[in-house]
């Protein structure tokens, strides 16, 4: 593995190698490959391997909203007036009880909340996000459609040993004889 790429996987993990991160549920990852299995039933080698691949991305694809979201409140941590105040109070061992702060209008909650998440909530921020997810978004798309003709392959080859369940219940819509044809 390259080394520039171990921090870039652990800074956001969301195209990381590493499958699981550090505070990461493998529970969560295997309840998510069984799920895929159940729902497209691989059949060998091939077919599993690709189905766990789709399971990566999908957990990758998770692991970006997660990271946004942390994001987020970490920008709102730092933001805490009262921090220091809090801190002291933990640290003595009693409650905190925040000063009374003037009810203020629902718009004017929004502006303060927007400024607040500003150097987080930007035009370039966005973009990047955008940008991590339409690569696991493609690479979602393009594990499906090698999952798709690995499957249509081994049919075609005559390795498996029925047509797909749903093949087997459809009637040909239109068949033409060569008479009909000309």
């Amino acid at each position: 593995m390259n080394e520039n790429v171990v921090p870039n996987a652990l800074k956001h993990g969301a195209l990381s190698e590493i499958l699981i991160l550090p505070g990461e549920d493998v529970q969560e990852f295997e309840k998510l490959k069984n799920a895929l299995f159940e729902e497209y039933k691989p059949s060998g080698a091939s077919e599993e391997r690709i189905i766990v691949a789709i399971a990566k991305a999908f957990w990758q694809e998770r692991r970006l909203a997660l990271y946004q979201y942390v994001r987020h409140a970490r920008a709102g941590e730092r933001r805490d007036p009262h921090g220091v105040d809090r801190s002291i109070a933990k640290f003595l061992g009693e409650p905190f009880v925040p000063p009374e702060i003037p009810q203020k209008s629902a718009e004017e909650l929004l502006k303060e909340e927007l400024l607040e998440h500003s150097d987080v909530l930007t035009l370039e921020q966005l973009q990047k996000e955008l940008d991590v997810d339409a690569k696991l978004q493609a690479k979602i798309d393009r594990l499906f459609k090698r999952f798709f003709q690995v499957r249509a392959m081994k049919g075609i080859a005559g390795l498996t040993s029925s047509p797909a369940p749903a093949l087997q219940k459809l009637e040909p819509v239109l068949e033409l004889t060569a008479q009909e044809a000309s």
